[in-house]
């Protein structure tokens, strides 16, 4: 194989004549006409196939050579296959054929040559994609005009119901696209939850896509079975061109989804801004109330917290309207240019939850509106430590907005500070996660627990030092913080600082009396998740005080310099040498790190390690030396390193070989 692969047809031939195995497959199950089709060398195909290559043996993948040629677009080599006798319906792994293989990879000869010799044109794979649905889906429009014009299904379907055309469109090829449709493509064809073309197009932001579809004759109004028509979706994901381009076709701005929205209401929610414009500008209903708790779009546009959204919608309000909770808040936050507000107009039903259970008090305390969460507060039926449907409570996003104002009004107002959300998170958790050094202290300062763990053993320290605050570390050890205590895994706030290399966190954990040898449950203390993701200077800190080189894991045996050498970071490699770390400690399955490091064929590291005097001759529990592992794997300038090293060559593994059997295996 190895002289068909370097396309030696002479020594082939001698080999062939001398009585060689034609038909020796290799450990993927191809064969040496596999290897030759692949590397289109037409010339070695002629000398297999003469000789009696089996032509339509399949590889472990069910690829047959028929296969390869035309995947790789081997038109002369599949010509000399079906001459002799290579089968065109035979199918892979993914029951496709040697067709929908070359229309995949745009192979346009090789399908000429393939239909030319009656290969099967609408057959469908276990996806029941026809060759031209693959076509369409890669953007291959040459390959698609030959399948059309050969009489290939324009109208066919997969078994998800995808059409060529909504292939095409999703993927935003134009050209296939007008092409489809000059032979008869179905543009208003829906799937089974009522999507079209046209959706599709516009779900992936393709403008020239949904120009020639409309072009067409593409209905701009079908919408799907959630109610979702083409200028919804498009205004939902802020594409402005297409909005423009529909509005323009005549598309009805105020179509309703079975909720109420509207597209205007659906661009606000988002904060589409652009889209917004465009909709008010072609006459959007300002007063229609769709799903956001059934309010019209000045509203939503209020609670989005988009000053510049309201202002666009607030400028086509009539001037006779009058003002709603929204406005007047609205006119608080402009209170510069529209003076003083008085909130005793403000509406008192407010406490009503939003699609994601947001009341109004929660979303006023995301936004850090001090005046809006007092007015609110003054209100007898906003419950102060109403969740929402993930158990957020009002106390919690301000929390983690980080407003200290609020927070304190909150908690002066009876606001519950060890609350838990879904996943057992409190106030001061959120606080910590997110760096809020004032409004940890309140939350302490009014009793919040400071060890309290969510679901997943998480603690507020654990928090802080895995985000790297250092001021809310030595905060919460003040206050009395457990320094060792263990999330669900076993992770304590040390060993995470020292994964995301948070070298200032590190020290005041180390000064405060962490331990450094705790091990969580996936076998990582400080040292070695420091080692694991290549913080050297924190590795340098730690073994600067002391940190053990040579503790291993208790999960596997796994060493700090192992797992250096298994991450590729050769700072450290050397750094724990310079540290006098154990050179031939072996881990649980008796390998040492200079076999690790052989496996991966690190010549760099072998040199190293022999070079602080690890073992060339320690076996693993296999039996394999280093040597053998370097042959194993095919690293041969770490083979040749280690022979000159002193390696012995006829030293046999656990199943008696030694390491010039498995190199003559290997080859």
């Amino acid at each position: 194989m190895s002289a068909t692969q370097e396309g030696r047809s002479d020594v082939v031939r001698i080999l062939l004549e001398n009585g060689v195995s034609l038909n020796k497959v290799a450990p993927n199950g191809g064969t040496a006409l596999h290897l030759a089709c692949d590397d289109g060398n037409t010339d070695l195909v002629k000398i297999l196939v003469s000789f009696g290559s089996s032509i339509d043996l399949a590889d472990q993948e069910r690829y047959t050579p028929l296969m390869i040629a035309a995947e790789n677009g081997h038109s002369e080599v599949v010509k000399v296959l079906l001459e002799n006798g290579a089968s065109v319906d035979l199918t892979d792994y993914s029951e496709g054929t040697a067709l929908h293989i070359a229309c995949q990879e745009g192979q346009l000869e090789v399908v000429n040559i393939l239909l030319e010799h009656h290969a099967p044109i609408d057959f469908a794979d276990e996806d029941g994609d026809t060759p031209l649905i693959v076509a369409a889906t890669y953007g291959h429009v040459q390959v698609v005009s030959a399948l059309l014009e050969c009489g290939a299904s324009v109208n066919s379907f997969n078994l998800a119901k995808w059409s060529p055309l909504m292939r095409a469109a999703e993927n935003g090829f134009p050209a296939v696209v007008k092409q489809l449709i000059q032979h008869g493509a179905d543009t208003d064809y829906q799937r089974e939850n009522g999507v079209t073309a046209v959706n599709i197009a516009c779900e992936h932001g393709l403008l020239d896509v949904v120009v020639v579809l409309v072009n067409a004759g593409s209905d701009i109004e079908l919408a799907d079975d959630d109610g979702y028509t083409p200028l919804i979706t498009a205004s939902q994901l802020g594409l402005s061109d297409i909005v423009q381009f529909l509005v323009s076709r005549g598309a009805n701005v105020n179509a309703r989804l079975p909720s109420g929205g509207t597209a205007l209401l659906t661009a606000v929610w988002y904060k589409r801004l652009a889209v917004v414009r465009i909709l008010l500008d072609n006459g959007a209903d300002i007063d229609l109330c769709g799903d956001f708790q059934n309010w019209p779009p000045l509203n939503v546009a209020y609670f989005s917290g988009y000053t510049e959204l309201v202002q666009l919608i607030y400028e086509r309000v009539s001037a006779e309207k009058p003002l709603s909770f929204a406005d007047i808040v609205f006119a608080s936050m402009c209170a510069e240019a529209h003076g003083s507000v008085d909130y005793s107009t403000a509406n008192a039903e407010i406490d009503q939850k939003l699609r994601n259970g947001d009341t109004s008090l929660i979303i006023a305390c995301d936004r850090g509106d001090v005046k809006a969460v007092e007015k609110l507060l003054e209100k007898p039926n906003n419950d102060i430590n109403l969740a929402d449907t993930e158990g957020w409570t009002p106390l919690m996003s301000a929390s983690d907005c980080g407003s200290k104002d609020v927070v304190e009004l909150l908690v002066a107002k009876g606001a519950i500070v060890d609350q838990r959300d879904q996943n057992g998170s409190t106030a001061l958790q959120i606080a910590c996660q997110y760096g809020n050094l004032a409004v940890a202290k309140i939350l302490i300062e009014s009793g919040a627990s400071i060890d309290a763990a969510d679901e997943e053993g998480t603690t507020p320290l654990i928090l802080a030092a895995t985000n790297g605050y250092d001021d809310m570390v030595e905060l919460l050890l003040n206050k009395g913080a457990s320094i060792d205590k263990q999330g669900l895994k076993g992770s304590t706030a040390l060993t995470l600082a020292c994964s995301g290399g948070r070298l200032n966190v590190v020290k005041i954990l180390l000064r405060r009396g962490g331990s450094v040898d705790l091990f969580d449950d996936n076998g990582f203390n400080a040292l070695r998740a420091a080692v694991y993701y290549g913080h050297a200077t924190v590795v340098k800190y730690l073994v600067g005080k002391g940190a053990s080189v040579d503790l291993a894991s208790t999960a596997n045996n796994i060493t700090p310099l192992m797992t250096a050498i298994e991450r590729g970071h050769k700072d450290i490699v050397a750094l724990l040498l310079a540290h006098g770390v154990s050179v031939d400690q072996q881990r649980s399955d008796g390998t040492t790190a200079l076999g690790m490091a052989c496996s991966r064929g690190r010549l760099d590291f072998v040199k190293l390690l022999i070079e602080n005097g690890a073992s060339i001759q320690l076996a693993d529990n296999a039996g394999h030396t280093p040597l053998q592992i370097a042959v194993n794997n095919g690293h041969s300038e770490t083979v040749k390193y280690l022979i000159a090293k002193g390696a012995p060559v006829v030293t046999s593994n656990g199943a008696g070989y030694t390491a010039l059997m498995t190199e003559i295996d290997r080859v």
